[in-house]
């Protein structure tokens, strides 16, 4: 127990004579840890518990009532799925630039770096503490990064990862099937699955965005490498989505041979697809025949494709103008606001 392997021994020996295939090594094992961490993640949003956390924050009836009394384009659940996302923006979680103080409740804070976690802050989830000094009364704030999105519930404040997380869970709460969406080049939305249009339809909660999905490659001007999909059913490279230039993309996305991801996560669905009833095996592997059509990488130059004709693609609407600009998000800035494409019906 814990010796040296021969197989071990091997790959140590092998990478030792070729460090190119010790990088490969390490850059498998890297997308293996996260991958791993992301599948786990998910599947808190099954605990009845958490659900039950989230349920006595949401208002049900309420955003059930202006489903019906503004659908909008949509049929009964995905006018549902909208008045959830509305609410949740609009009513229910706040975006934090700067944490104001907890002292004299002043906006005006100013970064003093970060902080290791306190126990009670690490059994939320968080990894780091951001520490601001209010620019009134001087007085030190701490602002944990909680990765707990039942905790999140009750804070209702964040960034894009917060945000993500906590509506993550509402939709399951509600029982809609969702999946937590992670962007290697630091963002993170969610995938809903429509019965209506038998398709997973992105949403953004930060900037209440309903499938819009190229609104990140070609509104924000991100330069997308990883974006993969997590859920308790699967883990899906989603990347092609997100990009009708998937060559740019892959000349990014150096972590790990192609192949090895693609493997990789059909492993993962294989062994989760062998642990379910016959009749939930069938329709999830009948909606990944779809999908998988779906996901083949495009390489479309022409910015115009009938689905999004007339819809506008801006640059990134949530957080201040400093941060997004210093992220280099805000894009070109003559398209028109989202806003007015995801209010529609919400």
């Amino acid at each position: 127990g814990g010796g040296i392997t021969l197989d071990n021994l091997s790959k140590a020996l092998s990478a030792v004579k070729d460090p190119a295939e010790a990088k490969r090594q390490q850059g498998i094992e890297h997308m293996k840890h996260r991958i791993t961490g992301g599948m786990q993640h998910v599947l808190c949003y099954e605990e009845a518990a958490m659900q039950a956390q989230a349920l006595a924050k949401i208002p049900v009836e309420l955003i059930k009532q202006r489903a019906r009394e503004n659908p909008g384009p949509h049929g009964e659940r995905d006018a549902l799925a909208r008045s959830l996302m509305w609410w949740f923006k609009h009513e229910h979680f706040q975006w934090v630039n700067n944490a104001p103080c907890d002292h004299c409740g002043s906006a005006s804070t100013t970064g003093q770096g970060q902080a290791e976690p306190t126990p009670a802050e690490r059994a939320y989830g968080s990894g780091r503490v951001e520490v601001y000094r209010c620019d009134s009364c001087s007085g030190i704030t701490r602002f944990p990064r909680y990765n707990h999105p039942g905790h999140l519930m009750e804070t209702r404040r964040g960034r894009c990862g917060e945000w993500a997380n906590a509506f993550t869970l509402c939709c399951r709460a509600m029982g809609f099937e969702a999946r937590h969406v992670v962007d290697w080049t630091d963002h993170v939305w969610t995938e809903l699955w429509s019965e209506e249009k038998q398709r997973w339809i992105h949403m953004d909660p930060c900037e209440n965005a309903w499938d819009t999905p190229l609104v990140y490659s070609e509104g924000w001007n991100k330069k997308l490498s990883y974006v993969v999909a997590f859920s308790k059913d699967e883990v899906v490279d989603v990347t092609p989505r997100y990009s009708r230039r998937f060559d740019e993309c892959l000349a990014r996305r150096t972590e790990c041979p192609e192949l090895w991801l693609a493997e990789f996560c059909h492993s993962v669905r294989q062994a989760k697809l062998s642990q379910m009833p016959a009749a939930r095996r069938g329709v999830l592997a009948a909606r990944w025949q779809v999908e998988k059509r779906e996901l083949e990488p495009r390489n479309i130059l022409d910015r115009q494709t009938p689905w999004e004709s007339g819809i506008s693609l801006p640059g990134r609407l949530s957080g201040s103008a400093a941060w997004r600009a210093e992220r280099g998000e805000i894009g070109n800035g003559a398209a028109a606001s989202l806003a007015s494409v995801a209010e529609e019906g919400g």
